[in-house]
């Protein structure tokens, strides 16, 4: 029986283990103890946790990767597959949460991102979830996706590690545009004509930034995207929401930590080329007016 070490115990990390455990040892690290205590779950050290996994499970903000990383090399088993459910950019260093990998851990460990549609609250009563697992290589994705295999998770796995890692960032950013509309009172079609244009930028934009366009298209991930952009569980959706009704908010999610970076990769491109990107960057990173901004459709 194969050992799971899931860093992070929100409510994506407790969910993955509850479909897990049955059929896996599952064993949490979170920084907080108070958390693991409330879950009822053991209080051990980040050591015994990791020691001898053979998958570790990184369930947390993208802005707390690198952190995170830094607290594991010293006892990363070389044999345990880095499995990444962050969906975002590292503000200080610009770089996604595998990317950080490469620099942090040992040479030998093998990196999947996941990204798909599982909101939380619905995978862990039952309800169906689907993603894609992507690796350099298809060898550890499958052996990622094989975990899966009998629960109510379908994981697909892919080789298009770049197009993954990406699509789980933009549909984040995008999101937010989505919520900010609804906030501002855009009807239903003109939020879904939003959220086609959103699509048409990142399609454009996953091709740039190395990955496939055809792994946008696949159903876990514009599902995904869907999810992320119109559903209540969305905290980028609350935080857009909250954007277009009240101009601020005081939360943060992975779309909003990681738009500046974005930007900032992108170098040379402007808002000629991702309009709704920059719209976006003009309210969060410069604190525009939404109204004045979006305006009306």
């Amino acid at each position: 029986m194969s050992k799971i070490a899931i860093i992070g115990a929100g409510e994506l990390g407790q969910a993955l283990g509850e479909i897990l455990s049955s059929s896996r040892e599952v064993f949490y690290w979170d920084r907080s103890e108070d958390q693991l205590a409330k879950l009822n779950l053991p209080l051990l050290s980040l050591p015994e946790v990791v020691a001898g996994a053979d998958f570790v499970f990184l369930c947390i903000p993208s802005w707390c990767v690198r952190e995170a990383l830094a607290f594991l090399l010293p006892y990363w088993p070389v044999s345990a597959t880095a499995v990444f459910f962050s969906k975002g950019i590292d503000g200080p260093t610009g770089k996604l949460p595998f990317e950080m990998a490469q620099k942090l851990l040992p040479k030998k460990v093998d990196f999947v991102v996941v990204s798909g549609a599982m909101i939380a609250e619905e995978i862990r009563t039952g309800h169906f979830g689907a993603c894609l697992v992507a690796s350099k290589g298809l060898e550890p994705s499958q052996r990622v996706a094989e975990i899966f295999a009998g629960t109510n998770i379908m994981a697909v796995p892919s080789a298009d590690l770049k197009g993954v890692a990406w699509a789980g960032a933009l549909k984040n950013i995008y999101a937010l545009g989505v919520g900010i509309a609804e906030g501002l009172d855009w009807t239903v079609n003109e939020r879904g004509l939003l959220f086609g244009q959103a699509n048409e930028e990142i399609l454009k934009l996953i091709k740039l930034l190395g990955g496939k366009r055809e792994t946008w298209l696949m159903a876990p991930i514009l599902g995904d995207f869907a999810v992320t952009s119109f559903d209540n569980h969305s905290l980028n959706h609350q935080v857009g929401l909250e954007l277009g009704r009240n101009g601020q908010t005081e939360k943060r999610s992975e779309g909003t930590m990681s738009l500046a970076p974005l930007i900032d990769r992108l170098k040379k491109k402007g808002p000629k080329d991702f309009p709704i990107l920059f719209n976006l960057a003009q309210i969060i990173i410069a604190h525009e007016d939404p109204k004045k901004v979006f305006g009306k459709y």
